[in-house]
């Protein structure tokens, strides 16, 4: 068989692999009920298995860059994008029609909840959603309890306690009752020290539609005031100016 012949060959066998491939993930799509409105409800699979069923063994640049055009063409977003160099073998994909409001690529998060908590703490009096507050504890054990709120603050002008939950990453299901756990705890506090009120602070790096509309219905609930915001970090890199 000429030699051309034989490439023409191998590259309608590799593009019919990935065919099979991205309509192994739209299938996974097309079962589902609604559009995902978080990762958690997002089909998803490690890389490797990605590139096992596209017929390939190792990963490359070329190859990442191969995969996330033939699932773009197909209408299928994926997080984080397979060309993003964080992408290992044992990294998840998740697959997406939609774009989900929010959603943060992992270049701008943290990897750990101790990383995100040690930047807040150390920039404390220069991001905005902390104006007017004093961080009053990391890490605060309520008296009398074991649970532990990652920051305690004080609004002293308010006369109100502020309790900041932290996650690096996407919200757990057990969010919800976990901060309603918390408010108790917090509402007790204030009491006891004398303070006018208390409010709480969801810090998350993605969204979760789902997790945060069962945290405003409990805390409607109960009266509690709870605030979501997600977080993205960033760098500035400037040259440094030489004297003249």
């Amino acid at each position: 068989m000429p030699t051309v012949a034989k490439r023409d060959l191998k590259s309608s066998s590799v593009q019919a692999r990935i065919e099979r491939c991205v309509s192994w993930a739209a299938e996974r799509l097309d079962a589902l009920e609604r559009s995902p409105r978080s990762l958690a409800e997002a089909p998803d699979s490690q890389f490797h298995v990605i590139l096992r069923r596209a017929g390939y063994r190792r990963r490359t640049p070329k190859i990442q860059e191969q995969l996330q055009n033939a699932f773009q063409v197909a209408g299928i977003r994926t997080y984080p994008e397979m060309t993003d160099p964080s992408v290992e073998r044992d990294t998840r994909i998740y697959f997406l029609r939609n774009e989900i409001e929010g959603l943060a690529q992992r270049r701008v998060l943290f990897e750990t909840e101790r990383l995100l908590e040690d930047f807040l703490v150390h920039n404390f009096h220069h991001l905005p959603a902390f104006r007017g507050l004093r961080l009053r504890a990391r890490q605060y054990r309520f008296p009398g309890s074991q649970r532990t709120i990652d920051l305690l603050c004080e609004d002293r002008r308010k006369k109100i306690l502020v309790a900041v939950e932290l996650k690096h990453g996407p919200p757990d299901r057990g969010l919800p009752t976990q901060m309603i756990d918390y408010m108790i705890e917090l509402d007790r506090l204030s009491t006891n020290e004398g303070w006018t009120g208390f409010r709480g602070l969801v810090v998350t790096g993605q969204p979760d539609s789902r997790i945060e509309e069962d945290l405003h219905s409990l805390c409607a609930e109960r009266s509690f005031r709870v605030d979501w915001l997600l977080y993205q970090a960033g760098i500035e890199l400037r040259p440094r100016k030489r004297r003249s």
